[in-house]
């Protein structure tokens, strides 16, 4: 039995077409851009000491304007641009056109080039607010309190 197989199996997904590379890529950049989110929501934590609404919220709001529960041309139109944001968005979009249509990362475009952009500026910039919310707690001796 083969992977694809295995898949329709277990889920009822067809993935015969699936272009399994540029799914590899889109999750790669995902996981560093959902990485990135939650070092932002931990540096937070650390600050305020409560980080756990935060959380929810983001990963609420990015499951609803994202597109999994129901299509993002249903939202309105100022919801719709409020999901563009969100790299969840694009992560979702990118990996159904790889897996169920097959297409190469070149015809997704724009969802991994905003990946990738998110990638590359929110893994530095949330480390450097990470580093900076640790040095703060560090300085008021608030970082034993977990």
């Amino acid at each position: 039995i083969n992977f694809q197989q295995m898949c329709a199996d277990l889920t009822g997904m067809d993935i015969a077409n699936a272009n399994l590379l540029s799914a590899v890529v889109v999750l790669l950049l995902s996981i560093v851009s959902f990485s990135s989110i939650g070092i932002l929501i931990a540096s937070i934590t650390l600050i305020i000491k409560r980080g756990e609404g935060l959380n929810v919220a983001v990963s609420g709001l990015s499951v609803v304007l994202g597109g999994v529960v129901f299509p993002t041309q249903t939202l309105p139109t100022w919801l719709m641009k409020a999901g563009e944001i969100l790299p969840f968005t694009h992560a979702l979009k990118a990996m159904r056109l790889a897996m169920l249509q097959g297409m190469p990362l070149l015809e997704m475009l724009p969802h991994p080039t905003v990946l990738l952009l998110f990638a590359f500026v929110l893994a530095p910039a949330s480390l450097q607010v990470f580093r900076m919310a640790l040095h703060h707690t560090k300085v008021r001796g608030s970082l034993s309190t977990y």
